[in-house]
């Protein structure tokens, strides 16, 4: 199974109503980190956020400008990020990645600091398979993915039905 770069390269895909969404997780983010990288960046609503003191790496299955780091998190085996972060951001993200764990582990080296959303993929697999979702954990099995891999969760929220979360080291 690909990934689908096609509906992902029309900015048109990605709903403005996320924005909500990333500006709940942006709550998540230390006040004291000073890198962070999003994946599944889109439209940036997240750099908008941030403060002036904060350094904004993002990343895309698509070029959205010169500074977009491309990568299909679908593709492996994984070898682009080269340094420490100190967040790492996925608003919307983890429900396409069809090795999630491989994924988790891969940043794991790279960040002390998860802040994701997840949606309750394993409710109707019709739904979330109309959805492009390509996994289909329950939130305790997406936590226990982290758990294993060091993080400890610190935080949670529920947005419209999808579960928002701060993982630490």
């Amino acid at each position: 199974m690909n990934s689908d770069i096609e509906r992902w390269s029309n900015l048109d895909n990605i709903r403005d109503t996320w924005n909500e969404r990333t500006e709940l997780l942006h709550r998540f983010i230390p006040t004291d980190a000073t890198t962070i990288l999003e994946f599944g960046a889109g439209k940036r609503h997240l750099e908008t956020l941030l403060l002036d003191s904060q350094t904004y790496i993002h990343s895309d299955i698509v070029k959205r400008n010169s500074d977009t780091i491309v990568q299909d998190l679908n593709n492996l085996p994984y070898d682009f990020l080269h340094e420490k972060y100190d967040v790492i951001f996925c608003s919307g993200v983890f429900e396409y990645i069809i090795n999630l764990r491989g994924l988790i582990n891969y940043i794991g080296k790279y960040t002390d600091c998860i802040v994701c959303s997840y949606a309750n993929t394993y409710k109707d697999r019709e739904i979330s398979k109309r959805n492009g979702w390509v996994n289909f954990y329950n939130q305790s099995q997406l936590q226990l993915i982290l758990l294993r891999e060091g993080f400890s969760l610190n935080r949670k929220t529920i947005w419209k039905g999808q579960t928002l979360y701060l993982f630490t080291k």
